[in-house]
């Protein structure tokens, strides 16, 4: 069945791809986190024109494409992935500390 709420959100979604599709700057964004990135957050980037994309904070260095991160995470960091994090940051990288 189709009711209001469904066509709200199909048309909302639609609307979003193609604002994003239409941007000439698309910021990237890494979600570093125990899960993937809620609907909400995915939806609010595509608003914004931003691409999420996941990252490991074991990965050697950070993308040079990060424009920000946001940090999700549910447990301790190791202090490789904190060196990471603090190199990130002193290079001018922003970052924004999620609820996990």
């Amino acid at each position: 069945s189709f009711n209001i709420h469904d066509g709200y959100r199909y048309e909302e979604g639609v609307l979003e791809a193609l604002a994003y599709c239409n941007s000439d700057e698309v910021k990237t964004v890494y979600w570093v986190g125990n899960t993937a990135p809620t609907e909400s957050v995915v939806r609010a980037a595509m608003r914004n024109m931003t691409e999420i994309k996941q990252l490991t904070l074991s990965s050697k260095d950070i993308p040079s494409d990060c424009d920000s991160m946001i940090l999700n995470l549910s447990k301790d960091i190791t202090d490789a992935e904190k060196e990471n994090l603090e190199v990130y940051l002193e290079n001018g990288g922003k970052l924004y500390r999620g609820r996990g």
